[in-house]
């Protein structure tokens, strides 16, 4: 392959165009900054993936050590942030970053080595994701479904085959979302992020906010023989949500509820969400007004769920204060409204920037961030501790393996 062949945007070295970019997210220019993610095993052991100014994955293991995947299998630079997650059904950690080379995948075998492989060449496709992967495992079959956003704007995909290669590797397909969407009409959105979800009756989804505020919804339903393109959907205009002027966070409850959220241009924290009872109806409320919550800045905004039914959404105030607004089913109507960490918490383990989450099936809550010196946070609590949150900072607790 040659060094450029998805023909990227470049800087004026003529390399490909890194990270760190910066879109208009409504009437707001919003940072999109490289973020850590994580993801945990069945057994509770927590994984975070992180991709250097240099284009290095690195993957921290809670141990902790860290292992840069590029020495481990001589893969090219990634030219985004990657992503984590455990496919369910082989319980191995799977990684996927965009490079100039195209999409990534990098496999944790069960003995701990590390492979990499070209999805755009595997799949024969025409096209790879640059910025804003995301994916989803379906509820049914288990199908990870990997999807992001080309040098020009268009939605693409890889969705995993259950078919298995010689290597005994699950096989991907290429999907051209965007060229469904022309297919039939709805044109391509400009979207300035991209996050997914599936609920329980098992329909895919992908969204994020446009240029001008609104919800844009890409969808398919796989249950039903007739949609075998993905569709797309204006949100804010059915649903009547206002603006939103940061990234979309999506969480989902256990009673079939969708709850889309995202900031405004003062920073008030607004959902637009949907239960069964509601039908085709949707209400919207801000959070911020209604609870007595601060703004949050900088157009970043984490969502994470837990397995008792919380909803939990974190970001950081004016002050540089990491807040998170909770809610659980005792709570009825109220939210709570709190700092995540406490006042006496050193501002080396303050992030400084954007803020990713997850949780494990444990129940363990864990969020993702850097500090001022660039290094990799994790903050984290359980259930059955009593105590505030815990910060690790991975970048000075990890041995290099």
């Amino acid at each position: 392959m040659g060094a450029n062949p998805l023909n990227l945007a470049t800087d004026q070295r003529g390399e490909p165009r890194l990270r760190g970019s910066r879109v208009d997210i409504g009437a707001v220019e919003a940072s999109v900054p490289p973020a850590p993610r994580g993801a945990a095993t069945s057994a509770n052991v927590h994984h975070v993936a992180w991709v250097d100014d240099l284009g290095n994955v690195l993957v921290y293991q809670q141990g902790w050590t860290y292992e840069v995947l590029q020495e481990k299998t001589g893969a090219p630079a990634a030219i985004g942030d990657a992503i984590i997650w455990v496919d369910p059904k082989d319980s191995l950690v799977y990684v996927a970053a965009p490079s100039a080379h195209g999409l990534l995948l990098f496999a944790r075998s069960s003995t701990g080595t590390w492979s990499f492989r070209y999805l755009i060449t595997e799949a024969g496709a025409t096209d790879s994701p640059t910025r804003d992967l995301t994916h989803f495992i379906s509820i049914r079959q288990k199908i990870v479904v990997i999807a992001g956003i080309t040098d020009d704007g268009r939605v693409v995909a890889f969705r995993q085959s259950l078919l298995t290669n010689d290597n005994g590797e699950y096989e991907y397909l290429f999907v051209n979302i965007a060229d469904d969407l022309v297919s039939q009409g709805f044109g391509t959105p400009t979207l300035t992020g991209l996050t997914s979800y599936v609920p329980s009756w098992d329909t895919w989804h992908l969204a994020g906010v446009d240029t001008e505020g609104n919800i844009q919804s890409i969808w398919i339903n796989t249950n039903n023989p007739a949609f075998t393109k993905w569709r797309l959907n204006n949100l804010s205009a059915i649903t009547g949500a206002p603006p939103i002027a940061s990234q979309l966070s999506v969480t989902l409850t256990s009673w079939g509820g969708i709850n889309l959220t995202g900031l405004d241009v003062s920073g008030n924290l607004l959902t637009t969400w949907w239960i069964p009872r509601f039908a085709g109806h949707w209400a919207v409320n801000n959070l911020t007004t209604l609870h007595d919550g601060e703004p949050l800045v900088g157009g970043n905004l984490s969502a994470y769920t837990t397995p008792w039914g919380g909803i939990n959404y974190v970001g950081v105030d004016a002050t540089g204060t990491v807040r998170v607004y909770w809610w659980v089913p005792s709570f009825g109507g109220d939210w709570a409204f709190n700092r995540l960490l406490p006042i006496s918490t050193p501002p080396e383990h303050v992030p400084t920037g954007s803020l990713t989450s997850s949780t494990s099936a444990a129940g363990t809550l864990s969020v993702f961030g850097l500090n001022a010196d660039g290094h990799v946070l994790r903050m984290w609590w359980h259930p059955g501790g009593s105590g505030p949150w815990t910060v690790d900072d991975l970048t000075a607790i990890s041995e290099k393996v």
